[in-house]
């Protein structure tokens, strides 16, 4: 376990949005273009449609595209992003070569979930789902040991041994843990009839096994899941737990293990009644996982290309995500690595890079309080969070940023244009604090003019005698044309 790490944690909170990209390129491995948008995420992976959706090629084309993109990120110097492939885990998907053998082999029929109403278990219909690529699968029966066996020898074991997932930064997303009724849903059975409690212990102890392993090879399994803690439901009256069993269990059983726990419609869930209380239940749970040391990705719709725009600070964010992003400045852990992903589907196409990515939120000034079963609010030393789930309503106030030592607050729409350039840095400077620092190296240099909102241009003057303002109006709000900071140097103690 040399490798095992949550690379999002491990790189540490810089106050800024950790992304999660999640798509598939049907027609083949990811262009560099692609390869580049992932390299700026913290958790870059694939789904099942990579590379098409045949029977037996599923394992080959995550194998080659989760190969490609370490090659990448190797070659680029990148540490940083976590990378992934995609498995089922209640159906048997014939996409995979190993499943579509025991699928198809009648000498393995007690690997699967039957009939429950039939009056002859040796003659009862095998429980089988429909598939995008024309199948009818059979769902795992978890409560059989030999199914636990060839799940964890034929399906987990390839994981462990594929060559494209060693060598550390490797997860492996694993969908539909607890789907519905917390183990199974929908298909050619009626679930209802199956002793749900059982199910539900028998793929808890199950997963048990399989996080140790996939721990054991260095990889980080992300579930996909819909249940909640008992807690969850603290202060609200109007909800249910969703499951025979609470997350309670599953957190008791993957103690000290490395995981994360997946929300795909947060802050809602499915096949359960949306609503208010359902998604303070939701943010409430999350909360609670980061408290017992399990990180979370979040996932909410989103369409691309993101709208373009200017974030101004101070002033509030904005933008059509702004729920979402407070929801997660809500509930994420500095210390646990929490990701965001957005997106209205699971292709390439479907993810961009956001402008809300690059605000720096600061850091957190203690935990999320609770200010009623629907609202919350947190403070960060440059943000000021309230999220308010009954009315779908997330505010997040960006704060302006403190100067640095000897630096004057910004003189927005004003140029020293007017005065000779000390030196013209150039563009592409990645802040302002860039550009003052490069000015505090010059010995002459006392004024600045950086270009906040368009080409990032730095400038140094030794005066600025004349400054030349224009109206908000014309420099295209505060933050546009060129903003003048005033540097005074310490004076020298003889």
């Amino acid at each position: 376990m040399a490798n095992l790490s949550w690379l999002p944690a491990s790189t540490g909170w810089t106050g800024q949005i950790k992304p999660f990209w999640f798509g598939a390129n049907p027609h083949g491995l990811s262009s560099d273009a692609t390869l580049k948008l992932m390299s700026r995420h913290a958790v870059a992976g694939y789904g099942w449609q990579q590379g098409g959706a045949a029977v037996g090629r599923g394992e080959g084309w995550l194998s080659d595209a989760m190969g490609h993109a370490r090659s990448y990120m190797n070659k680029i110097g990148n540490k940083k992003t976590m990378l992934f492939v995609y498995r089922q885990i209640q159906v048997a998907l014939r996409l995979f070569a190993a499943e579509a053998t025991l699928a198809d082999d009648s000498s393995f029929r007690e690997l699967w979930l039957h009939d429950p109403t039939c009056d002859d278990p040796a003659r009862a219909a095998t429980c089988l789902d429909s598939t995008p690529w024309g199948t009818q699968d059979p769902y795992w029966n978890f409560t059989d040991p030999s199914a636990v066996s060839h799940w964890l020898n034929d399906v987990v074991g390839y994981l462990g041994h594929d060559p494209a997932m060693q060598g550390g930064r490797a997860a492996v997303f694993f969908d539909e843990v607890d789907v519905g009724t917390c183990g199974y849903r929908g298909g050619s059975c009626d679930f209802s009839k199956f002793d749900s409690d059982q199910l539900q212990l028998d793929s808890i102890k199950m997963l048990g096994k399989m996080v140790r392993q996939l721990n054991k090879a260095s990889i980080v399994p992300i579930l996909s899941l819909d249940n909640r803690l008992e807690a969850s439901q603290e202060q609200l009256s109007g909800i249910s737990m969703p499951c025979a069993q609470s997350e309670d269990a599953l957190l008791k059983e993957l103690e000290g293990l490395t995981w994360v726990r997946f929300y795909e419609t947060w802050p809602q869930s499915f096949f359960v009644p949306t609503g208010a209380d359902l998604a303070a239940a939701m943010v409430q749970n999350a909360i609670l996982e980061g408290k017992k040391g399990v990180p979370v990705a979040l996932h909410a719709g989103g369409s691309c290309p993101a709208p373009s725009r200017t974030i101004v600070r101070p002033g509030r964010l904005g933008g059509d995500i702004e729920f979402v992003v407070a929801s997660y400045l809500i509930v994420q852990d500095p210390l646990l690595g929490s990701t965001l992903s957005i997106s209205n589907d699971w292709y390439d196409a479907d993810f961009c890079w956001r402008p809300e990515w690059d605000v720096d939120f600061g850091m957190a000034i203690g935990e999320a309080v609770r200010l009623t079963p629907h609202t919350w609010a947190r403070n960060y030393s440059k943000a000021i969070v309230f999220l308010d789930v009954s009315s779908n309503r997330g505010e997040v106030q960006l704060l302006g940023d403190p100067p640095r030592p000897g630096w004057s607050e910004p003189i927005y729409c004003t140029s020293c244009a007017r005065t000779p350039a000390l030196k013209d840095l150039g563009t592409n400077f990645d802040s302002v604090k860039t550009c003052q620092v490069a000015c505090e190296k010059e010995p002459q240099c006392a004024y600045i003019n950086y270009a906040m909102s368009s080409d990032h241009h730095c400038i140094l003057f030794a005066a600025c005698d004349d400054p030349w303002t224009i109206s908000s109006q014309e420099c295209g709000g505060p933050h546009g044309w060129w903003t003048t900071f005033n540097f005074t140097r310490p004076a020298l103690v003889v």
